[in-house]
C-alpha cells in the first residue's frame, strides 16, 4: 500500500519564519528591558534616564521622547528630552506613561510610521516603570539624606546648647561661691573673731563668758560650714583660679582662725 505524505507532513516554511521572526522580537523586548534596568541600576538616575529615554525612542521610532519628573531639590520639574518635533502637523503620540509623582513619560512620531502593537506597548510600560521605579528610589534616598542632614544638624544644635547650659551652670557655681566666701564667710569669720576676742578680753569670770564661748562656737562651725558649701560649688577635680584679692582674704581668715 503506498501512502503519498509529501505534502501533509511537509514543513510550512513561511509559519517557521514567522515563529523564528516573534521568538527574535520576544528576545530583543526582553534584552531591550535587561540593559535598561542595568543602565537605572549603576549610574545616577538623571544620566542613566538620558539613555533609556534614547532607547525608549529607538525602540518605538519615535521621533521625539520627553520625560518630566519633579526636581529631588524641590525647584521646577526636570524636563529630559530626546530628538525633535519635525511635523508637528503629522506627528502624534506613541506612547505616554505617568504616575501620581508626577513622573510623565511621552514618545511622539509620525502618525504613518510603524505601528506600536501590544507587546511592544507591554514592553514599553515595563521600562517606563523602571524608570518610575528608579526615580522614586532616587527621590527616597535623597528624602533620607535630606533627614539625615537635618538630625545630624539638630545634634550638633543640642550638643551645643547642652555645653552653654554646662558653661552656664559651672559660671553661676563659680559666682556663688565666690559670693559666699567674699559675703557670708568673711562676716561669719569676721563675726567669730571678734566673739574671740571678746571672750579673751573680759576674762573668765564674766558671767557671759560661757554664753560669748558658746556664740563663738557657732560662729566656728558657720565659717566650716560655708567653706563646706563653697567647696562644694567648685566643679569636681578642677582648681579654680582664685584673683589676688580672693587670696589675700582666704590668708586672712586662715590667720583669724587659729
Amino acid at each position: 500500500m503506498n501512502h503519498d505524505t509529501g505534502t501533509t507532513h511537509a514543513p510550512n516554511v513561511t509559519e517557521l519564519r514567522a515563529l523564528y521572526r516573534a521568538a527574535e522580537a520576544r528576545a530583543a523586548r526582553l534584552r531591550f528591558i535587561i540593559e535598561a534596568r542595568n543602565l537605572l541600576d549603576t549610574q545616577a538616575f538623571e544620566t542613566a534616564a538620558q539613555e533609556v529615554l534614547s532607547r525608549l525612542a529607538d525602540f518605538a521610532g519615535a521621533a521625539f521622547a520627553e520625560l518630566v519628573f519633579p526636581s529631588l531639590q524641590g525647584d521646577l520639574p526636570v524636563q529630559l528630552m530626546v530628538g525633535k518635533l519635525t511635523s508637528p502637523g503629522s506627528d502624534s503620540i506613541l506612547f505616554t506613561s505617568q504616575d501620581g509623582s508626577g513622573f510623565h513619560l511621552t514618545l511622539i512620531g509620525p502618525s504613518r510610521g510603524r505601528a506600536i502593537d501590544a507587546d511592544d506597548r507591554q514592553t514599553l510600560e515595563v521600562v517606563a516603570g523602571q524608570l518610575a521605579d528608579a526615580y522614586n528610589l532616587d527621590r527616597q534616598a535623597a528624602e533620607n539624606q535630606a533627614l539625615l542632614g537635618d538630625l545630624e544638624r539638630q545634634r550638633s544644635e543640642l550638643a551645643a546648647l547642652v555645653a552653654q547650659l554646662i558653661q552656664a551652670q559651672e559660671q553661676e557655681r563659680q559666682r556663688v561661691a565666690l559670693d559666699l566666701h567674699d559675703g557670708s564667710a568673711q562676716l561669719a569669720a569676721g563675726l567669730s573673731y571678734r566673739l574671740q576676742n571678746l571672750a579673751a578680753r573680759i576674762g573668765e569670770a564674766h558671767v557671759l563668758k560661757p554664753e560669748i564661748d558658746q556664740l563663738a562656737a557657732l560662729a566656728r562651725h558657720s565659717v566650716a560650714d560655708l567653706r563646706g558649701a563653697i567647696a562644694d560649688l567648685r566643679p569636681p577635680g578642677s582648681m579654680i583660679s582664685a584673683s589676688p584679692r580672693l587670696c589675700a582674704r582666704v590668708s586672712m581668715q586662715s590667720t583669724i582662725s587659729r
